[in-house]
């Protein structure tokens, strides 16, 4: 209600300006008249100016609760699949920073403390999102060279199966040499344990999750949660 208490009060020097206008027409155009006027008119684009402001400040309380929620349950699945030895198609953190765009409407929300930890929080999840998409890029790049290399070695094998019919060997026996070879390759070059990604992503990565700190169970996630309710 109290939010609403300003708008109201504005609404009802309007109406009495409205009636002064119609049945007093000699005070309406008294000086005092128009300051009031004035007046009314001001203080509705002052209304209209807080209460987009008031409204942005929710909206982006939802954008940045909704990105750290996201980026703490992100951050878990990483830490499992590092944990088990899987570092294949890891999920993106933090494709959006909305912390570096609306900042600066909270800066009488939090104290200095608090807003430290939500910069931190953002810059840990910038690196960690740097990070992997560094670790994804060299695993699929490997893999489009693994894929480019197996289809040589088996455009070559093919062709020596077709040498060894020339020079005698029986079909069998030439068969199951190309049969091997084929295995071998296939095996190295598309099981997917065989990759190479530097080793400095990783340890970057591993570094990163394990100093992790979640901000929806400390004082700053309480109070994003507060304005977006206020």
């Amino acid at each position: 209600m109290k939010k609403y208490l300003y708008l109201l009060v504005i609404v009802a020097y309007i109406m009495v300006g409205g009636v002064l206008y119609f049945y007093y027409p000699s005070f309406a155009n008294t000086s005092f008249y128009f300051a009031t006027i004035t007046f009314i008119v001001g203080s509705l684009a002052f209304y209209i100016y807080t209460k987009q402001k008031a409204d942005e400040k929710v909206n982006a309380s939802i954008s940045i609760l909704f990105e750290i929620r996201n980026a703490e349950e992100k951050i878990e699945i990483i830490r499992e699949k590092l944990n088990s030895n899987n570092k294949i198609d890891l999920p993106s953190v933090l494709p959006v920073n909305s912390w570096i765009k609306y900042s600066h409407l909270f800066a009488k929300d939090f104290d200095e403390d608090e807003l430290k930890l939500l910069n931190i929080f953002y810059n840990s999840c910038s690196s960690v999102e740097d990070l992997i998409n560094k670790q994804n890029d060299f695993i699929w790049v490997a893999a489009k060279e693994r894929a480019k290399t197996a289809q040589r070695l088996l455009g070559e094998i093919h062709v020596e199966f077709q040498r060894d019919i020339s020079a005698g060997m029986t079909t069998t026996d030439a068969g199951n040499k190309f049969k091997n070879e084929k295995e071998g390759i296939t095996k190295f070059y598309c099981d997917e344990d065989y990759f190479y990604a530097p080793q400095k992503a990783e340890d970057g990565l591993k570094f990163e999750v394990a100093r992790f700190q979640k901000i929806t169970t400390t004082t700053c996630g309480a109070k994003l949660k507060n304005l977006i309710n206020s």
